[in-house]
């Protein structure tokens, strides 16, 4: 019997982003993304929460191909980024659309994509995005999102770093069996890996 090979859909290594901020004398870089690391396997999705819809935007954007990164490395999976779609939120509906027998790939949605878009209603994302992931696609999504309301990985990007999201709070404790500043030095952890699959 042959083992089927899964590959990354994405996959972030130590991605850094910094931008410039204000105006005249008042302006500051500020670090949106500090080392940020992870990876999307086929049938996954990973949510992004966080107090700065900014920060969230860029990771998106970075992901997508359509912001570069300062340092670090972005890759996609086989069918590179002609398998990756990226809207807002709100056009998940459109986005997930697929035509008959074509493979899903990678999804993106950032809730803060349009300027003063409405919350996208998460229920109906997550009922959106169970047949794309059952037929091996991946999502990456941006939005506030509370561990009640998302079925599958939550983190949160705060001052520049990911934090696993447990119980409603940002914990020190992963969800999965990677020590969690892995994330912040890009040892290049899968998102979805649980201490049974070792």
């Amino acid at each position: 019997m042959s083992q089927v090979t899964m590959f990354p859909q994405l996959v972030l290594r130590n991605v850094r982003k910094v931008i410039t901020a204000g105006a005249g004398a008042c302006r500051v870089r500020v670090t949106v993304l500090g080392g940020v690391s992870l990876q999307l396997m086929p049938g996954e999705a990973l949510a992004i929460t966080g107090a700065l819809p900014l920060a969230r935007s860029m990771l998106c954007a970075v992901a997508a191909g359509v912001a570069r990164c300062d340092s670090g490395t972005v890759r996609w999976g086989p069918r590179g980024l002609t398998g990756v779609r990226y809207a807002p939120a709100g056009d998940a509906p459109r986005a997930l659309q697929r035509r008959e027998h074509a493979p899903p790939g990678l999804v993106i949605l950032d809730a803060a994509l349009v300027e003063q878009a409405p919350a996208p209603d998460i229920g109906a994302l997550v009922t959106l995005l169970e047949p794309w992931l059952e037929a091996g696609g991946s999502a990456l999504v941006a939005a506030s999102v509370t561990p009640s309301q998302w079925p599958w990985w939550l983190l949160e990007l705060s001052g520049g770093q990911l934090r696993p999201v447990i119980a409603g709070i940002v914990s020190p404790v992963p969800r999965w069996s990677a020590p969690a500043r892995m994330v912040a030095e890009g040892a290049g952890y899968r998102v979805a890996q649980d201490s049974t699959d070792q």
